[in-house]
């Protein structure tokens, strides 16, 4: 995807290690970057970091094709935005939180990720590719974390423990 991109993981999981530490979790995180081709052919419609971890490109290759299925059942798809520029970037928008979403299931059921609990990013375009930062932690040690009780109601955005908060807030500022 592009030259530094297992610097740029490696500082993203010392981040990770850092703020989760301050919080008293001790989930072992670790990061991947997955980049879909959205510029011209390449050899690699899907590049992984690290490239020689326990996950390959053809493991991922129906994320796209659930990313669509999950955005034609997504309530949002139908809000209406006055501003055609609007509209457009809150498609794009959506179209790219229910490709994280495909990444978090497929990745979650992939043999290798056994007591691993994914959490994806909003992409940043690198190049010829839409790049998401992954980062996952041990099931087991998330589910240790206190958690805000009646949470599972609320909507997809909604952290149920400041672990999750972390995490998520270091994924929206990695971009």
């Amino acid at each position: 995807m592009w030259l530094y991109q297992r610097h740029f993981a490696k500082l993203v999981r010392i981040e990770a290690d850092r703020l989760l530490g301050r919080t008293g979790f001790a989930g072992r995180p670790k990061v991947m970057l997955v980049g879909f081709q959205v510029g011209e052919e390449r050899a690699h419609p899907i590049c992984i970091e690290p490239e020689d971890g326990p996950y390959a490109p053809v493991d991922l290759d129906k994320a796209p094709e659930r990313a669509a299925e999950l955005y034609a059942e997504h309530s949002d798809r139908d809000t209406y935005y006055t501003a055609a520029h609007i509209m457009a970037d809150k498609q794009a928008e959506l179209r790219d939180r229910t490709r994280a979403q495909a990444l978090e299931e497929l990745l979650g059921a992939h043999p290798a990720s056994t007591g691993r609990t994914f959490f994806v990013g909003q992409s940043a375009h690198v190049d010829d590719y839409e790049v998401h930062t992954v980062l996952s932690v041990d099931s087991d040690a998330l589910l240790q974390v206190p958690r805000i009780a009646g949470a599972a109601g609320w909507p997809e955005a909604s952290p149920a423990s400041i672990t999750e908060a972390t995490i998520v807030e270091l994924l929206d500022q990695v971009p």
